[in-house]
């Protein structure tokens, strides 16, 4: 089974790399690294990210991408953002859609890492399975997510469109020089473990990674 891996141990198993597998890349766009093991493992590491996801086997990872591919979408951004104008929008009006789809008052979105529990509990609360999260609140929870990060830690949004996939990517540079990923986890967390999701431990857990 997948399973992401931080900091020491990603150190030690980068040291068990005998090649590079390019062969898995999903396009020429992908900026992944996939990493074969001495132990027939595949490790995958990302640009800028201080962390990598660990697969047991080929066989395991392809199972992985089957699954989680539809309709030939294979990023979880595919069709969330359509352009920079979008994602304005999106911005502007995050608090407003969270609080309505979950029934919160909108105040207590304050961008404190704290209102992110309020979302953990308005999700619950609601009983909303993964669709209806990815549907209705995931363009949005990347935009709050993005917006208590740079409030916190002193950042700003980096935006990269990938043309060839009309893609939009949003990304947090914190003036500290880290560059933060505040969309892949906000969906690979959800999908792989509905149940026990929480935004406020995924965020805690990107920034954690980069210290």
């Amino acid at each position: 089974m997948a399973r992401r891996i931080y900091k020491k141990e990603l150190t030690s198993l980068l040291e068990m790399i005998t090649c590079q597998r390019d062969d898995l890349k999903i396009n020429d766009g992908d900026s992944t690294v996939y990493n074969e093991l001495i132990t027939k493992e595949i490790l995958l590491t990302f640009p800028d990210a201080a962390y990598g996801v660990l697969f047991e086997s080929e066989t395991e990872f392809k199972s992985f991408l089957k699954q989680v591919t539809s309709e030939g979408e294979t990023h979880p951004l595919a069709g969330v953002f359509k352009n920079e104008t979008d994602f304005q929008h999106c911005l502007e009006t995050a608090k407003l859609q969270i609080s309505k789809f979950l029934k919160i008052n909108e105040p207590a979105l304050d961008y404190s890492f704290e209102s992110l529990k309020i979302i953990d509990a308005g999700i619950k609360k609601q009983k909303l399975n993964f669709e209806d999260y990815s549907t209705n609140l995931y363009k949005y929870i990347i935009c709050y997510i993005g917006m208590v990060i740079i409030k916190n830690q002193e950042g700003e949004w980096k935006l990269q469109y990938i043309e060839q996939d009309s893609l939009l990517e949003p990304y947090v540079w914190l003036k500290k020089g880290k560059l933060v990923d505040v969309f892949t986890d906000a969906y690979s967390d959800a999908y792989e473990d509905w149940n026990n999701f929480s935004v406020y431990t995924t965020a805690h857990l990107r920034i954690d990674s980069l210290n």
